[in-house]
């Protein structure tokens, strides 16, 4: 059992496949987990699959030599080593007795891969699978685990931030809204610009802090935003003007333009207003947390 990850499930079904040189199906495949798309850009996860080779199958037991024969072939494209040291071209051609009919599945097979491989090799193919995805039941259970799991935490991550807010001396009551992979948390308080902080840095170091008390928790693909008044809805608001104020500089300009650092849901609201500019592009550069939005022109 071999597992590959991608940005969805056909995608990772896709690396799967080319990485292990075999076509679509010689394959089976088992979905160990969705994609999460995370909550503005945080906490995303790949898709993970498993792929299985399936075995050859051939009735007639007195041909083993050539059912071992493709069975090697098979293996070596999916890059694991053969029990025999020799391969399919160790025999001479002149020497090899003629085969009967029954070997017909087994050499269509070795054309088969032989022929996919190359393709792939030369023009890199990608195959179109059909996703098989969880059943409703098992997408049910994993579902309400999950959300029992989130029950249990929530108190918990709650006490945690209002403990770290009265460190702070901030007086604070907190709602929160959660599912089985995300929740959000708002405060209410009467010092909702000592929780914010200049530019909402106060706010996300403790959604930060939040994120890796969830972590510890073992709520890995778990998304959280925190709120107070509104602020959330303010802040996109804000960016959106940045990122239409400071395209119209670009463009008279012709210079590109380093916004401050954000986090990357923050930027992520940048990236989307600009994405289908006409005249401007939109990149990041720099490291976290110091990470910043670049706005060029196109």
């Amino acid at each position: 059992m071999t597992q590959y990850q991608g940005a969805t499930v056909e995608a990772a079904i896709q690396n799967g496949l080319k990485k292990i040189q075999i076509s679509r199906d010689q394959v089976t495949v088992t979905v160990i987990s969705e994609p999460v798309h995370g909550w503005f850009g945080r906490l995303k996860q790949p898709a993970i699959v498993d792929l299985t080779i399936k075995p050859i199958q051939v009735t007639n037991l007195s041909q083993s030599a050539d059912i071992q024969e493709a069975s090697d072939i098979s293996s070596q494209s999916a890059g694991v080593s053969a029990v025999r040291p020799t391969t399919k071209h160790s025999v001479s051609d002149a020497l090899r007795p003629p085969r009967p009919a029954v070997t017909k599945r087994a050499e269509e097979l070795e054309r088969d891969v032989d022929a996919q491989a190359d393709v792939r090799r030369r023009e890199g193919d990608h195959p179109h699978p059909t996703q098989t995805p969880l059943s409703p039941a098992a997408l049910r259970e994993r579902q309400q685990t999950n959300q029992a799991k989130v029950d249990q935490s929530m108190e918990a991550l709650a006490n945690y931030l209002l403990t770290l807010l009265d460190q702070m001396g901030i007086e604070a009551e907190v709602d929160a809204e959660a599912d089985h992979r995300s929740a959000i948390l708002t405060f209410t308080t009467q010092q909702e610009g000592l929780l914010i902080g200049r530019h909402g840095r106060t706010i996300n170091a403790l959604q930060v802090l939040g994120t890796t008390f969830m972590l510890r928790l073992g709520l890995q693909h778990f998304d959280l935003l925190l709120d107070v008044a509104g602020y959330r809805d303010r802040r996109a608001n804000t960016l959106r003007r940045l990122a239409d104020n400071t395209a119209r500089e670009v463009i008279a300009s012709g210079e590109p333009a380093l916004l401050d650092p954000m986090p990357a849901f923050e930027r992520k609201v940048i990236h989307t207003e600009l994405a289908h500019h006409d005249y401007v592009v939109t990149s990041s550069q720099g490291r976290e947390p110091r990470r910043a939005v670049v706005i060029s022109p196109r």
